[in-house]
């Protein structure tokens, strides 16, 4: 919608089959010794239409909203973490 209905993007900008999944991003994050903690989706929410009286505002005010979903079919956001290989130092500083 954001590349063909709102020109929001340039064309071109989404190609689904370069899409991963967040099942496919995970085997690709273990290979590289990660962990995927979560993933989450993302839904936005455009902004209401601007009244037809403002001129070449073209019927959408800028700005619009994300927030947080189950929904990780097309736009999601995930975090890993990686263990430490490297030994713990614990030191203690007096002042």
């Amino acid at each position: 919608a954001a590349e063909r209905v709102l020109s929001w993007v340039p064309p071109g900008t989404h190609d689904f089959g370069k899409f991963l999944t967040p099942e496919e991003l995970a085997v690709l994050m273990a290979r590289g010794g990660l962990e995927l903690r979560e993933a989450a989706g993302m839904r936005y929410t455009p902004p209401p239409p601007l009244p037809q009286l403002l001129p070449g505002a073209r019927g959408m005010a800028t700005g619009g909203r994300w927030s947080l979903s189950d929904d990780t079919a097309v736009n999601y956001i995930c975090y890993a973490t990686k263990e430490s290989t490297e030994p713990v130092i614990k030191q203690r500083i007096d002042l």
